[in-house]
């Protein structure tokens, strides 16, 4: 073969790696998309539908759709465009937001657009994903914004959300900027709202742990007739780990100081837990929750872009369905552990502080209903299943006074036997 048959055979070459290199990667990028989508859908109560797909070897597009199950209140587009690459894939687009207000959700009523109540450029936002690792990086950006509604004037300084990671570990991550809202009376400003949220997953998703917080810098609020309002700084934090026999669930609020026309408040926090919760249930139970919504949205949806609406009744009867997956959920006793909470509120003199235990006895609790918990027998018999401790320190002597004990009585010892409370031994009447 002379040097030109050689040249030719190698541009050829070449030329057929990189197309193939193009159509691995681009059907890579549409079958993790797909497998993503179906957890998600798994996993939440979101419906995530990708729509007007558009496949190709160099580019394609489309259109995520998410809504919630059973409900018709919000609908979020994300209407995309990919760019794929043999090593990787870039993927832009806009992000949009309808929603409806309460009393409209049956009826059908007028739809709400965010960008237009805001007076906002549409959301942009975008994405890269690499086709060797299966990490993904992506950012969504609202610019400044302002706008006068018939309901009073908005503005803010715009808000920024990162997503990093894989299916199996993904971070989430923003900050919202400063934002006021004011009519002819009111006032309510916002500092910078931050928020994280960490996602893991092990054994095919079968075990799961998030851990997420949020922090509002200050909020201040000045209306007409009534007190200025002041909020220094509120935290969240929280985390649920989904282990391979129990679900644990933690969260903890903070709040550093309220103040009323200047004066000092309230501040405090609290801590608490709700742990040995049958991990074979829950996933039990969520799977037929699923089930039951998605067969729910099937048979009362009256058109694609109409989403079915969950009535009260609905509800009730999904859930005597599913009586016995929560009850098993139960086998475990789970507790609720108190591991703090701390009130300070020199307004009021108050400056209190308990903690302890309740745990939910499961024995004979196959004989509980879910379903009928609104009504005062089946509350009162849940309420014979608990037992616990707590020990509250601090308390208030007004309190002191109205539970009938002593106003030096600064430390009270609360037990809880089969529901019936007691407070240093002395039973205190039925609470229901």
């Amino acid at each position: 073969m002379g040097k030109k048959g050689w040249i030719l055979g190698a541009v050829i070459l070449v030329g057929g790696s990189y197309l193939v290199g193009q159509a691995v990667s681009s059907h890579i990028f549409e079958r993790e998309f797909d497998q993503a989508i179906d957890s998600l859908n798994t996993r939440s109560d979101l419906r995530i539908e990708r729509r007007d797909v558009e496949p190709g070897w160099f580019s394609s597009s489309g259109m995520l759709r998410i809504t919630p199950l059973a409900r018709n209140d919000w609908r979020a587009t994300f209407p995309y465009r990919a760019n794929h690459n043999v090593f990787f894939t870039s993927v832009e687009g806009e992000f949009e937001l309808d929603f409806k207000q309460p009393q409209d959700q049956e009826e059908g009523g007028q739809t709400i657009r965010l960008t237009e109540l805001l007076g906002a450029d549409p959301i942009a936002w975008q994405a890269n994903y690499h086709t060797l690792s299966g990490k993904t990086k992506g950012k969504l950006l609202l610019e400044e914004f302002s706008n006068q509604t018939s309901g009073g004037f908005i503005e803010g300084k715009g808000a920024t959300i990162t997503l990093n990671g894989s299916q199996d570990d993904m971070m989430l991550e923003g900050a919202i900027a400063p934002w006021s809202f004011s009519d002819k009376a009111t006032i309510l400003e916002l500092a910078e709202i931050t928020f994280a949220s960490n996602y893991r997953q092990e054994n095919e998703g079968k075990e799961t742990f998030t851990q997420g917080h949020l922090a509002l810098e200050g909020v201040q609020l000045q209306q007409p007739g009534g007190p200025e309002v002041e909020i220094d700084e509120l935290r969240y934090e929280g985390t649920a780990e989904l282990g391979a026999e129990n679900l644990a669930l933690s969260s903890r609020l903070y709040l550093s100081e309220m103040r009323v026309d200047g004066q000092p408040a309230l501040a405090g926090d609290i801590d608490f837990s709700l742990t040995h919760i049958d991990a074979a249930a829950y996933r039990d139970f969520e799977s037929a929750l699923r089930q039951e919504l998605d067969l729910y949205v099937r048979r009362h949806s009256q058109a694609s872009t109409d989403e079915a609406f969950l009535s009260d009744r609905d509800m009730k009867a999904i859930l005597e369905r599913l009586e016995p997956q929560l009850l098993a959920m139960l086998a475990n006793s789970p507790r609720l552990t108190l591991e703090k909470l701390n009130v300070t509120s020199p307004l009021l003199d108050i400056r209190s502080q308990l903690s302890g235990e309740l745990r939910f006895t499961a024995e004979n609790s196959q004989a509980l209903s879910p379903a009928e918990l609104p009504s005062l027998e089946e509350l009162r018999r849940w309420q014979r299943h608990l037992n616990g401790q707590f020990l509250w320190q601090g308390v208030p002597a007004l309190m002191a006074l109205q539970l009938g004990l002593s106003l030096d009585n600064e430390t009270i010892e609360i037990t809880i036997d089969d529901g019936r409370v007691s407070l240093d031994g002395q039973p205190l009447s039925p609470l229901l």
